[in-house]
């Protein structure tokens, strides 16, 4: 009788043990299983598609997108504040809009590497992540992919971008150098506004659009040199630079917009003798401006 009030006692502290386990969440590496939508993974899923997290996922720091996804539907993996690392183990898969919008501890990830755009709200307020490297097919950076990530203080840009859209780093106060490959043609309307601890920016020969507010309020930025390609500069592009004390306009410019400039403090605006830049001066000196020709 004590033999088997003995056995049935350890059976039930076994079974406490193991379920204690399952709940805790105490695996902190997972890997998405090929479950339906109504499984026990660590994602919800419609065929190949991953469409959001399980209860489960929901409470890892770091997951693995498995090799049969082949799409992250629109806001898939967004708002979860737990994952701190995110892996793919398939290359040739799509991502959609406001993929990652919102995961605030997220502070490592590698997209697939064939991806051919970073989407719009990607990566939207992951307020954790301090680097990023764009994968080497990308030709777009989205609208608001990067919009308010507050400690992003490093980003490499791959030769193949072309375009920046609109508010794609917008506030991101943390970041301090920018280097733009030879491919990129256009920045548009709000890209770096706010990007306030800017303090260097490496243009290359290519681009030719800087569009509105621009780099509005980049108030570490000290001098810009802008590319003998650049044929646009657009409305507040470098409008309160506070730092700003030098600048290059090409004779490239067709298009020079009157207000693309406001500061508060002297600077020395350099352009070619003859140029645009030099015979519209009197347009666009808001009266703090010095001619200089190069």
């Amino acid at each position: 009788m004590k033999r088997g009030f003995s056995l049935l006692t350890l059976f039930i502290l076994v079974c406490m043990t193991l379920a204690g386990c399952s709940e805790s969440g105490g695996v902190e590496s997972a890997k998405g299983t090929d479950t339906d939508a109504g499984g026990s993974g660590y994602f919800l899923w419609e065929n190949t598609r991953i469409t959001g997290y399980t209860d489960l996922g929901l409470r890892q720091k770091q997951l693995i997108v498995p090799a049969k996804c082949t799409e992250l539907a629109y806001g898939a993996l967004r708002e979860n504040t737990t994952v701190e690392k995110i892996t793919f183990e398939n290359n040739d898969m799509q991502i959609s809009q406001s993929a990652f919008w919102g995961c605030t501890s997220l502070s490592e990830i590698s997209l697939p590497s064939n991806i051919s755009e970073i989407p719009a709200n990607c990566f939207q307020e992951c307020s954790s992540l301090k680097k990023f490297t764009c994968p080497k097919n990308v030709q777009v950076i989205g609208k608001n992919a990067f919009m308010s990530c507050s400690e992003l203080r490093e980003i490499v840009l791959n030769e193949g971008l072309s375009k920046i859209a609109n508010s794609a780093f917008f506030q991101c106060s943390s970041l301090k150098e920018i280097s733009f490959p030879k491919t990129v043609t256009e920045i548009e309307e709000s890209a770096f506004e706010g990007a306030s601890a800017i303090a260097k920016i490496s243009f290359s020969n290519g681009l030719k659009v800087i569009g509105l507010r621009a780099f509005y309020q980049c108030v570490a930025l000290k001098n810009a040199e802008l590319p003998e390609t650049v044929t646009t500069l657009e409305d507040l592009a470098f409008t309160y630079c506070d730092s700003l004390e030098s600048i290059r306009l090409p004779a490239s410019l067709t298009e020079l917009s009157k207000v693309a400039f406001g500061q508060t403090h002297p600077i020395e605006v350099y352009v070619k003798k003859d140029s645009l830049a030099d015979r519209e001066f009197d347009n666009y000196n808001d009266g703090t401006m010095t001619k200089l020709y190069y």
